[in-house]
C-alpha cells in the first residue's frame, strides 16, 4: 500500500513538472515577443529620430551655407540676393516641419527651436536689406545645427548599447531556461524510473492439495 501510494506521489509531482516546463515555455514565449517588440522599436526610432534627421540636418548645413555664399557675392544685385535668400528660408521652413514631427530630446528641442527663431531673423533682415545681420543669423544658425548633429550622434550611441542590452538579456534567459528545462526534464525522468521499480509483487501462494 505505502509503495502504491508513493508511485502516484511520485506521477503527480512530474505532472506538476510537466505544467511548470508548459508554464516555462509559455512565459519564454510572451518575454521574447516583448523583448523582440522594444528591439524593433529602438530600432525604428533610431532611424526615423536619429538618421533620417541627420539627412534633414545635413540638407540644411548645404542651404545655410549658399546663403552665407550667396550674401558674400557683390556681384549679385540686392534683390537677387533677397529672393535666393527667401527662396532658400522657404525650402528650409518645409524641413522644420519634417524635423519637429520626430522625436526631440529637451536639449534638441531647445536647440531647433532657437535654430527656427533665427530662421525668421534672417528672412526678416533680409527683407529689411540688412544682410550683413542676416549673415551673423546664419552663421548662429550653422553652429546649431552642429550641436544638433551631435546630439544625433549621441542619442543614436545611447540606443545601440540599449539594443546591445536586450540582446543580452535575451540570450542570458535563454540559457537559464535551458538549464532549468534540463533539470526539470532529469526529474521528471528520475521519477518515472521510480515509479516502475515501485510495482507490487504479487503474493506467491502455494495450492495444498491433499
Amino acid at each position: 500500500m505505502m509503495k502504491w501510494t508513493y508511485s502516484i506521489k511520485n506521477k503527480i509531482t512530474a505532472a506538476g513538472l510537466l505544467f511548470l516546463v508548459l508554464g516555462l515555455v509559455i512565459f519564454s514565449n510572451y518575454n521574447e515577443r516583448n523583448k523582440s517588440a522594444e528591439i524593433n522599436s529602438t530600432i525604428s526610432s533610431m532611424y526615423k529620430d536619429r538618421l533620417i534627421v541627420e539627412s534633414y540636418i545635413f540638407m540644411y548645413s548645404q542651404k545655410f551655407q549658399q546663403i552665407i555664399e550667396l550674401i558674400d557675392n557683390e556681384d549679385v544685385e540686392l534683390s537677387r540676393q533677397q529672393n535666393g535668400i527667401n527662396q532658400l528660408l522657404t525650402e528650409a521652413k518645409a524641413l522644420n516641419l519634417s524635423y519637429e514631427q520626430t522625436k526631440l530630446t529637451d536639449q534638441e528641442a531647445l536647440n531647433f527651436y532657437e535654430f527656427v527663431a533665427l530662421c525668421e531673423d534672417i528672412q526678416l533682415q533680409t527683407n529689411s536689406g540688412n544682410l550683413l545681420l542676416a549673415k551673423q543669423s546664419a552663421k548662429e544658425a550653422s553652429g546649431i545645427l552642429q550641436v544638433l548633429s551631435s546630439i544625433q550622434v549621441t542619442e543614436a550611441r545611447m540606443q545601440m548599447s540599449s539594443i546591445d542590452k536586450l540582446f543580452n538579456m535575451t540570450s542570458i534567459y535563454s540559457q537559464f531556461e535551458l538549464v532549468i528545462l534540463v533539470i526539470i526534464g532529469l526529474i521528471i525522468q528520475g521519477l518515472i524510473f521510480a515509479s516502475g521499480t515501485l510495482r507490487v509483487k504479487p503474493l506467491n501462494t502455494q495450492a495444498n492439495l491433499n
